[in-house]
């Protein structure tokens, strides 16, 4: 009789039920799947599997994650902890960490505060081949910017003045923080017994399950304008500003790639110890992106108008920086992003089937409630000035009860 060899690949995410760490997820556990199925079929000796273990505070599960993963839950280890405790007293992971020999990557969609990077760091080091930190396009707003044109990977220095930087971090709390892990983890990285990186620095990313609903408010909104003849605003400082935008599903196609790849292969020595910008490689108005929405929804009747009124709500961009330069990304990681029209329409399929169907009423009365915030407060006209009429309106369109 042939023996038959097994061998697993274990993954440890930090977060990994929120909008962005759920998609990868996701996709990681289909892609592991279809490559075992093609493996039986093909008669291989060798048979791989993953494990998956999860560290989040299971506050996310919202939407259909759970029933989505529901078929995956024999190779999924949920760990609950707050990343606010420390992770010495979180007894399941370490336990766990000292089980397994060695991680094939960890991905931290979840540090916020340096001092919970450095514990995972502290945890895993000499047991981690690659730790992947998400991160973001606001660790631009606490820095300096010396030159004009899109935001490069090395224009992330925080200016030399004291006093300035102090104002910045406190202008972007989020920013600052988000990038004193950053920092973290690039100091360790200079020392012998260093985790090995990547850092992924995202523009503001849409998509489906989106927890911010801000890409669901625009496509109700419009809806609302255009069934009452009215404009949609834009604020007038946002009049030929230039953002950058990032889809959650070419996020999580690179995230499987890289953890998925060769360890000895030249794609991943390449992005080792690296930083990296991920958006769309064009970069777009928000009006401009408004009127794309609009075609996806057939609504290109609806006027578009800048507004100073002060109520008018910014949704896009959530940065002042300005658009990211991702050539680094394209180059090194092969990033290839679909178009942006084509994600957007992809999205509003998503909430289109969301709208026509009975379930998610949670979902839909919290993101009802965002847009009849934003409404109310700019139109004067009858019905968007009533939060009651402007809410039936809503509940019909979203068919809530």
């Amino acid at each position: 009789m042939e023996d038959h060899l097994c061998s697993c690949s274990h993954y440890l995410i930090f977060g990994g039920n929120g909008f962005i760490g759920f998609e990868f997820v996701l996709r990681l556990l289909e892609h592991s799947y279809k490559s075992s199925r093609e493996r039986k079929l093909l008669c291989h000796k060798h048979q791989h599997h993953i494990n998956l273990a999860l560290v989040n505070r299971e506050k996310s599960w919202d939407w259909d994650k759970l029933s989505l993963i529901s078929k995956y839950c024999h190779v999924i280890t949920r760990i609950k902890w707050n990343r606010k405790k420390s992770l010495q007293d979180c007894t399941d992971l370490v336990d766990l960490v000292c089980h397994v020999q060695n991680f094939c990557a960890v991905v931290d969609f979840s540090a916020y505060e340096k001092f919970a990077l450095e514990e995972s760091l502290s945890l895993l080091r000499g047991k981690c081949s690659l730790y992947i930190y998400i991160s973001t396009d606001s660790v631009y707003e606490v820095c300096g910017r010396g030159r004009g044109g899109p935001i490069r990977e090395t224009d992330a220095i925080r200016p030399r003045c004291r006093s300035e930087r102090e104002r910045l971090n406190k202008r972007d709390e989020y920013g600052h923080r988000k990038l004193e892990c950053e920092e973290s983890l690039i100091l360790q990285g200079q020392y012998p017994d260093a985790v090995p990186y990547v850092i992924l620095r995202l523009a503001d990313v849409f998509g489906a399950r989106d927890s911010t609903n801000r890409f669901w408010q625009y496509m109700l909104w419009l809806k609302l304008c255009s069934q009452f003849n009215c404009p949609l605003f834009i604020p007038s400082h946002l009049d030929n500003r230039k953002i950058s935008l990032v889809y959650v599903s070419d996020v999580a196609d690179l995230l499987v790639k890289i953890v998925c790849s060769d360890p000895s292969s030249v794609f991943l020595r390449s992005l080792k110890n690296q930083v990296f910008n991920l958006a769309f490689p064009e970069q777009f108005t928000t009006k401009e992106v408004l009127k794309l929405l609009a075609k996806s929804l057939n609504l290109n009747d609806v006027d578009m108008e800048f507004s100073m009124k002060p109520d008018v709500p910014v949704i896009y961009p959530s940065v002042d920086c300005g658009p990211i330069d991702v050539s680094k990304a394209q180059s090194v990681l092969l990033w290839d992003p679909v178009t942006c029209l084509d994600a957007i329409n992809e999205t509003v399929e998503f909430y289109q089937s969301v709208a026509s169907c009975s379930s998610f009423c949670i979902e839909k009365l919290e993101c009802i409630e965002a847009v009849i915030d934003d409404v109310t407060d700019v139109y004067s006209i009858e019905p968007l000035s009533s939060r009651t009429e402007c809410k039936k309106m809503l509940k019909t369109m979203l068919n809530v009860n």
